[in-house]
């Protein structure tokens, strides 16, 4: 797996105008998915790809704030019981809850 700051630096790359903030927490999201993923609370890895894809749409949405875009990535993955599980569940949500204010 790649380490945080290669993903950091992945992302500043795509998203030089964005709150060097947003950038880590959706690291910091990524990092969380991943550990769930290992730990098997969710079967889907979630990869940098995606997390590239959510700096390029709040570069070309910046209105939508970075909650949004991270959902939309989401959106589909809800669908799996396992990933629900660990948003709901385990986390209460809690990896959404601080992102509303960028």
């Amino acid at each position: 797996p790649m380490d945080e700051e290669s993903h950091r630096r992945i992302l500043q790359s795509y998203g030089k105008s964005l709150n060097p903030d947003v950038i880590d927490k959706i690291v910091n999201v990524w990092e969380d998915l991943r550990n769930a993923h290992q730990s098997g609370s969710i079967s889907y890895i979630f990869s940098v790809r995606e997390s590239v894809s959510i700096v390029k749409h709040l570069n070309a949405f910046p209105d939508e704030g970075v909650q949004a875009a991270i959902e939309n990535v989401l959106a589909f993955d809800r669908l799996h019981t396992s990933l629900s599980k660990h948003l709901n569940v385990k986390k209460g949500f809690e990896i959404l809850a601080n992102l509303h204010t960028y």
